[in-house]
């Protein structure tokens, strides 16, 4: 059972600078137990974590603030897990932890829900042992109109069939609602940034990945020397579009100055110089 509380409850309770930022929420880490916040983690994103019952984290509290009269969702809280991260995890442990990313991501399409983003920092290594995902704003039921959709993904994740919807470029149209093919392409990608320990195309520019990846063009997934692994990379690969390996000569990371000039905005974390005003 979710139960509301107000976002003054909250406002001592957890660090003031955020532990994740993305383009749509912040994570804010609770000062003395295992919770986390979401700042403006959406209503539909709650209904559908609780809709995926234990393919999912779960929701814990809904943080509301009042304005005027009217109460509205601030975001909501939940129990802090481990993401998965393919340079700390033991090479011993990483075949049983792929089968059990398999196995969710399954389980979620049995329900018939598709994720719309899974990668792996979106999935969780819980207390219990299990694996679960996070971060369902983007997800839809396989039973909704796909044009009643509106939402986003990570580029770096794009199935090439997705891309292909996307015509000019990126930044030209709105995402095609995510199918079933999308979230295995990725769980794809997702296994082998956890052989590799490697972001997919990271520090690649987006025009990039857009033109590389409607081509049928993705990771190298020779790199990966377990052969029974990189066959079952493939065919998740394969079946978001994949023909064929990029060869690329990625960007240097972004270097930022030691003392960069006053406004000169925090590229390595993009973290706010004031705490954070959640009634807004």
């Amino acid at each position: 059972m979710v139960r509301d509380i107000s976002v003054d409850e909250i406002l001592v309770d957890y660090e003031p600078q955020p532990f994740t930022v993305s383009s749509n929420s912040q994570i804010y880490h609770h000062k003395d137990s295992q919770k986390v916040f979401k700042f403006r983690g959406l209503q539909r994103e709650i209904d559908m974590m609780l809709l995926a019952g234990d393919c999912s984290i779960q929701p814990l509290e809904r943080v509301l603030r009042n304005i005027g009269n009217v109460e509205e969702l601030s975001g909501f809280t939940m129990k802090r897990e481990t993401p998965l991260d393919g340079k700390t995890i033991e090479p011993t442990r990483k075949k049983a932890i792929m089968r059990a990313m398999i196995a969710c991501v399954q389980a979620l399409h049995e329900k018939g829900i598709v994720h719309g983003d899974v990668k792996l920092g979106n999935m969780l290594l819980c207390e219990d042992g299990r694996i679960r995902l996070c971060d369902f704003a983007e997800a839809r039921e396989l039973r909704e109109d796909p044009g009643d959709w509106k939402g986003e993904t990570t580029l770096n994740y794009c199935s090439p069939k997705r891309f292909q919807q996307l015509g000019g470029g990126y930044l030209d149209e709105r995402y095609s609602a995510p199918v079933v093919e999308d979230d295995l392409f990725a769980l794809g990608l997702s296994i082998w940034e956890l052989w590799i320990g490697e972001v997919p195309f990271e520090n690649v520019y987006y025009d990039d990945i857009h033109e590389m990846v409607s081509e049928g063009k993705t990771v190298d997934v020779e790199r990966v020397e377990d052969q029974e692994v990189r066959e079952i990379i493939w065919d998740y690969l394969s079946r978001g579009g994949a023909t064929s390996i990029a060869r690329y000569e990625p960007p240097g990371p972004w270097i930022v100055p030691e003392n960069p000039p006053i406004g000169t905005p925090n590229l390595e974390m993009n973290i706010p110089s004031q705490p954070p005003n959640w009634n807004i």
